[in-house]
């Protein structure tokens, strides 16, 4: 019954794999490499921790457009001029046959202070709403980023943990495995021992895998492509 709980654990984990194998590559567009776990980048520091943000591209460059039409409105008071043509079909005097002739003119608006002042009203509105939504841009951004790094530090301290109560283990069944030889223990017990070994090892397994996964998030909170 235990080989085959084993065998069980084995393909759940071996689906799992594959499972995140096929996420990373729809994300990324290349295929996971084995190597050292993701390691976290620093804090997010100031202006440069949001150029990497889609978001906040975005919000910055909302924000310069509406305050570049905004000066755009003050400085032009009226719409721009506009050329037309057309044909006038008339004669010049009394009796004379009729005949086309091409015209072409130009259309000047006048200036008119409550257009201008709507226009200038709508631009400043639109940058006010780009720059606060990039003030909550870069609000969230502090928030994710450190209960993402509280994850991590969580994570990492119960993998430290895991790693203790692993070693720990392994000493006993080094112990157990002499008494064993000694004829003072049953092997009942070293089997115990054993089994709790592999149990530690695959929480301790487990344990580096969310440490990861937490340094990933904080990449990922910081616009990062996953390492």
């Amino acid at each position: 019954a235990d080989l085959r709980d084993a065998e069980a654990a084995l393909r759940s984990g071996a689906g799992a794999a594959r499972d995140a194998a096929t996420a990373f590559r729809t994300l990324t567009g290349t295929d996971p490499t084995p190597g050292q776990p993701e390691r976290a980048a620093p804090p997010p520091v100031g202006e440069a921790a949001l150029r990497a943000l889609p978001a906040a591209a975005v919000a910055r460059s909302s924000s310069d457009l509406a305050r570049a039409e905004e000066r755009l409105a003050q400085v032009r008071d009226r719409a721009s001029p506009t050329v037309f043509g057309g044909w006038r079909r008339e004669r010049d005097m009394t009796g004379e046959p009729y005949i086309d002739r091409l015209l072409v003119g130009v259309r000047i608006p006048f200036a008119y202070a409550p257009q201008v002042n709507e226009r200038v009203a709508t631009a400043r509105a639109e940058a006010t709403l780009a720059e606060a939504t990039l003030a909550t841009v870069a609000r969230t951004l502090i928030a994710t980023d450190a209960r993402a790094r509280a994850q991590a530090e969580d994570a990492a301290a119960i993998a430290n943990l895991a790693d203790q109560r692993h070693r720990a283990l392994a000493e006993q069944a080094g112990l157990a495995e002499a008494a064993y030889r000694a004829g003072n223990l049953p092997f009942a017990e070293v089997v115990r021992v054993r089994a709790a070994i592999a149990g530690a090892d695959a929480q301790r397994r487990r344990a580096r895998v969310e440490q990861g996964r937490a340094a990933s998030l904080i990449n990922q909170t910081l616009g990062l492509e996953p390492q």
